[in-house]
């Protein structure tokens, strides 16, 4: 059985490491994120074409600036990206285990993922066993099976339902009602859900084209709604993905092409509603 963080949920934001501020600098991205009351950031480890000797220097750069701000972070594992579990592995026992900046849950390091399928591992035997400190596993899910979510059968202390940014609002509420009651219902299962601002994008050449079905319901009503629901923690998606329009934090990011005019509109409002 898995203790329940508290009645208030913890907030997070997910931010996708390969997505790097100006200079490599998190001090302003950190100063924000307090000044807006998240608790944490979910790190994305992981994306497309990744030097991994350098995304794992500007992880540890990332647990070391927030060492000194007294901020906290933890993994969010990419398993669309990451593929050998051993990476998992080392990372947590080089940077989670060790820095004061890890979020820990009732003595347990914070480990998450996105993941649109299972990934090849166990999470249980392959990872989980291997790491050197006690782990609360919140693994990201697509589905909307409540049900199948919240079994024993599913690792971890719980799922991480992410947006179903095709659903409409009514779907939304729906599947939010039923996770809510699956886990009341589980033998001390935890839940986190993803909420987030916007999603639009228009990459023909990545055959990445949709918006949202839930248009301004997918913010504020859906906040009403976790709100009065209580799931164990909240995770906003995302800080800065600029590419899906997502993003709650200041558009820094210089890699994108001048044509996704959409990467550059200040969201900076969504961090006060």
């Amino acid at each position: 059985m898995t203790e329940r963080a508290s009645s208030t949920p913890l907030v997070f934001a997910h931010y996708m490491l390969i997505m790097q501020p100006k200079d490599g600098d998190y001090t302003n991205d950190i100063n924000l994120a307090k000044a807006a009351g998240i608790d944490a950031f979910a790190i994305n480890y992981g994306g497309w074409n990744v030097d991994w000797t350098q995304h794992e220097a500007q992880l540890e750069k990332f647990y070391r600036t927030a060492e000194q701000m007294s901020f906290q972070l933890f993994l969010s594992i990419d398993t669309t990206s990451v593929k050998d579990p051993n990476m998992i592995i080392h990372l947590s026992n080089t940077y989670s285990s060790n820095s004061p900046a890890q979020l820990k849950i009732n003595g347990k390091i914070m480990l998450s993922s996105f993941q649109t399928d299972p990934p090849a591992w166990n999470w249980q035997t392959d990872v989980m066993d291997k790491i050197n400190t006690p782990v609360l596993l919140l693994p990201g899910t697509l589905s909307d099976d409540a049900a199948a979510l919240f079994s024993n059968d599913i690792p971890g202390a719980g799922p991480f339902t992410w947006i179903h940014p095709s659903a409409s609002a009514e779907k939304e509420h729906s599947t939010d009602m039923a996770m809510a009651s699956q886990r009341d219902s589980s033998k001390g299962k935890l839940w986190m859900a993803g909420i987030a601002p916007w999603f639009f994008t228009h990459l023909p050449h990545d055959n990445k084209n949709w918006a949202q079905a839930q248009d301004d319901a997918i913010f504020i009503d859906r906040w009403a709604s976790l709100l009065t629901l209580k799931p164990d923690f909240i995770e906003i998606v995302t800080w800065n993905d600029w590419s899906e329009s997502s993003y709650i934090g200041p558009p820094t990011d210089d890699s994108l092409a001048s044509d996704v005019y959409w990467a550059e509109v200040d969201h900076g409002v969504f961090r006060e509603l």
